[in-house]
């Protein structure tokens, strides 16, 4: 067997979740800062695979992190196509350049997710929202259960996964939400997590998709392997 030199190295991506509102209710933006360890090795020669697993290990043993960087409501009245242009021009500039973006496709329909895809914003997937419990993903295009999504939400925040920041001007208002929405049971048995009358979601949505949107497996862009020189 050959050397075997490996090392943890942090990692760092921003997501971004969107809830496009409605007549009543406004848009809302988070971003989520994902930061988690990746295992790099370099080696000459073979690896056995227990070492190879050692090192996978040690660096899934590292909590991945959660962090909400930042939060905002579009105002009422503002037209789509203006929302439009201002998530465009976030995720063109830095730190969110190319970032990740999971808007919610089921209020507003196709119009809304035809002028986003025509303002070309990068790396952009569509969400549809449902009433049941399963969840699924094709490319680009994802069916979520409201209830995962909360569930991902009350998960990471008893872990401390998730962290919101607290100098955010809206932080309190997520933590309003998250504390009104309720866990109810249909006829039929079935979980729905809902808003107290009266109350909003539009942050709780938005921070649940970028959360939602930050544990999806990320494309490969390379093999965190190198050979020495």
């Amino acid at each position: 067997m050959g050397d075997l030199a490996w090392y943890l190295e942090e990692k760092r991506e921003f997501v971004v979740g969107v809830d496009l509102g409605q007549a009543h209710d406004p848009t809302a933006i988070a971003v989520i800062e994902h930061v988690w360890v990746e295992a790099n090795a370099i080696y000459s020669g073979k690896v056995s695979a227990s070492e190879a697993a050692e090192w996978r290990s040690e660096a899934r043993a590292i909590p991945e992190q959660f962090n909400v960087r930042h939060l905002e409501r579009l105002p009422l009245g503002t037209h789509y196509p203006a929302q439009v242009a201002h998530i465009a021009e976030m995720v063109r500039r830095a730190p969110l350049k190319d970032a990740r973006v999971f808007y919610d496709f089921t209020g507003v329909g196709r119009p809304v997710g035809d002028l986003l895809h025509d303002a070309k914003i990068r790396n952009l997937n569509r969400v549809n929202l449902t009433g049941g419990k399963d969840s699924t993903a094709q490319g680009d295009r994802h069916s979520v259960s409201k209830v995962d999504l909360v569930s991902r939400l009350q998960a990471a925040l008893h872990t401390g996964e998730l962290a919101i920041e607290q100098d955010l001007a809206d932080a309190a208002t997520l933590a309003r939400e998250l504390a009104d929405y309720r866990l109810n049971f249909t006829q039929a048995g079935n979980a729905q997590f809902n808003a107290r009358s009266g109350a909003h979601d539009d942050l709780l949505i938005a921070t649940g998709l970028a959360l939602y949107g930050a544990q999806r497996p990320r494309p490969a862009t390379r093999i965190n392997i190198g050979f020495a020189a």
